[in-house]
């Protein structure tokens, strides 16, 4: 006789419509916690990449107008992310240009250079453009990591974010791109100048006296389009800031 089979006369448990509902829910939420963190290290990796790569601006404009026995110059402006011609917030743009004459092209007088005194350094013979990216001011830069670089109270300090946010204290010395012809881009609130000794100024005043600074910093923040990090965001974790030696011109980067 084969031998007894007993089958169980009880069907296999099915989820409840409230369990259903439970695990969609713990999914949703796994799911926002991978992608805050996907969105918090591509931020991190453009701003890095955007630090990095207007520290290497600052560092070949000095090096050109040492090589050359020259005046640079180097502007920044903020614009809209949406338009290359508006002011706004999430796009900076960078453009260098350098004397021709090897001497100082507005003589004790700061003010608009003029094109014919000027010339597109040729290893940044384009302006560089960088989405994504704010010059906030010194004080928008909270993580305490950053708190070993010089601060802004130092005797000389020049907060490049405080200039173009306030309007008060900007350049004197600015120039346009196209050196000539409709300006793309107008350089007005920030220039830095590069003399052939290395040494970086910001002149500020009508007259030159303006003295060369102890540090020049430039601080920045991501943004996505024009839409800034704030308060607790994972993102406000993600700044950086440029600070140009005066005496030395020599640049240093300072990251959480």
């Amino acid at each position: 006789m084969s031998p007894m089979h007993h089958v169980s006369r009880h069907p296999s448990r099915a989820f409840s419509l409230v369990e259903l509902l439970v695990v969609m829910a713990i999914i949703a939420v796994l799911a926002g916690l991978t992608s805050a963190s996907i969105a918090g290290i591509d931020s991190a990796n453009t701003l890095n990449k955007s630090a990095s790569d207007l520290g290497d601006i600052f560092a070949r404009a000095r090096a050109y107008a040492m090589s050359n026995n020259t005046y640079v110059y180097v502007g920044l402006e903020e614009l809209d992310s949406a338009s290359s011609n508006t002011a706004g917030i999430g796009r900076v743009a960078v453009a260098v240009v350098g004397a021709t004459g090897g001497t100082r092209p507005y003589g004790n007088t700061p003010g608009p250079l003029s094109d014919t005194g000027l010339t597109p350094v040729v290893s940044l013979a384009r302006p560089e453009v960088f989405d994504n990216l704010h010059i906030a001011t010194a004080t928008d830069l909270t993580n305490g990591n950053l708190a070993s670089r010089p601060a802004s109270g130092t005797t000389g300090f020049i907060d490049l974010g405080n200039v173009m946010s306030t309007g008060a204290g900007k350049s004197t010395v600015t120039f346009q791109w196209p050196l000539s012809g409709a300006a793309k881009y107008t350089f007005d609130q920030v220039v830095i100048e590069f003399s052939p000794q290395g040494t970086a100024r910001f002149q500020d005043q009508t007259t030159f006296s303006s003295m060369v600074p102890s540090y020049i910093e430039l601080p920045l923040l991501p943004t996505h389009g024009t839409t800034l990090p704030t308060g607790t965001d994972f993102a406000k974790a993600n700044e950086a800031a440029l600070q140009i030696d005066g005496m030395t011109g020599e640049v240093q980067t300072y990251r959480p």
